[in-house]
């Protein structure tokens, strides 16, 4: 024995492949968030771009069910483009008016996505926070300004704690699934990056143990204690790579997924095998005998599933 694996009990409820989801957080709620999309599942994830820290998390959420649009002072301009505090440099546009109608169109996607009782996943990254000096006004992103206009603390674990509760009062969700990031934030500091770690999975318990809704997903644990090996990081030593995805998606699926929606997902996993194949003669006789094959799992595939686009795929290669 190599490894000290972590023994899973699957959860109650168990999410279905009819159920909405939305995923906000770190880089790895984008991964999770894909992973999810490919296979069919009807999920919203990250709308608002990567964010780091919870407070950031929850006031993005907050601004989308009140549909209320970032404050005034949290606008900047930068070499002609404009960008928002409270959120991800992929919103930033060359037009203040193009920014605020971005915001606008993903608050009220959003909003819908949350009126559909969605299973609501949060993946905390840091529980460090940036401030502008001048204003104290707190910041999610920091858009690449200069280092001097910020002051940078921790929060603490009872600051989390009650921010999600003010949260928790607005929501209206079947489920809450918290994690925390596996991703390292070398640039935090090594030392400073565990102590933010810790504070952050301190938060979480704390959540979970007080909010009957809400459950917590080891994807943490699973790199840092069962996998624990940097040949499961990307070349960055930051990231998990896809292997450690694999194994991470492996165990959601079989943990936190229901019955029916591990059969689909074995379904379509073939299906999308399939998809990809990508055939020498494309008009013989073998090949052809593959597309409908394939077009025939198509057909199977539950009526709730959209699935035309790849049906057309096959179709047009049909002779």
């Amino acid at each position: 024995m190599f490894r000290t694996p972590i023994n899973l009990t699957p959860v109650s409820p168990q999410m279905s492949l009819e159920q909405p989801l939305l995923s906000m957080g770190s880089c790895f709620a984008d991964v999770m968030g894909e992973r999810l999309r490919n296979h069919k599942f009807h999920i919203l994830s990250n709308p608002f771009g990567v964010l780091y820290h919870p407070l950031a998390i929850f006031n993005a959420l907050e601004m989308a069910l009140k549909q209320e649009m970032p404050p005034e002072p949290s606008y900047l301009c930068h070499q002609g483009i404009y960008y928002n505090y409270n959120l991800h440099s992929q919103l930033a546009h060359s037009s203040l008016e193009q920014l605020q109608g971005t915001i606008a169109l993903r608050n009220t996607q959003t909003k819908n996505q949350l009126d559909q009782r969605p299973v609501l996943i949060l993946t905390f990254g840091t529980a460090y926070q940036y401030q502008l000096k001048a204003s104290g006004m707190r910041v999610a992103n920091c858009h690449k300004q200069p280092a001097d206009l910020f002051e940078r603390r921790c929060s603490t674990v009872s600051e989390i704690v009650e921010s999600f509760s003010t949260l928790h009062q607005m929501l209206k969700v079947s489920q809450i699934l918290i994690s925390v990031s596996p991703v390292r934030h070398i640039k935090d500091g090594l030392i400073e990056n565990n102590y933010s770690k810790s504070l952050l999975r301190v938060a979480c318990q704390e959540i979970v143990d007080t909010f009957s809704d809400t459950q917590y997903f080891p994807g943490y644990e699973m790199v840092m204690d069962d996998l624990r090996d940097y040949r499961f990081y990307g070349k960055d030593m930051i990231h998990p790579n896809e292997v450690a995805h694999d194994y991470i998606w492996e165990l959601f699926v079989k943990n936190y997924l229901d019955e029916s929606s591990r059969r689909f997902i074995e379904q379509w996993e073939k299906i999308t095998r399939n998809l990809k194949h990508k055939a020498f003669h494309q008009d013989s006789e073998g090949h052809q005998k593959f597309l409908r094959n394939t077009l025939s799992m198509l057909e199977q595939v539950p009526t709730q599933i959209d699935v035309r686009e790849e049906i057309q795929q096959i179709k047009t290669q049909l002779i």
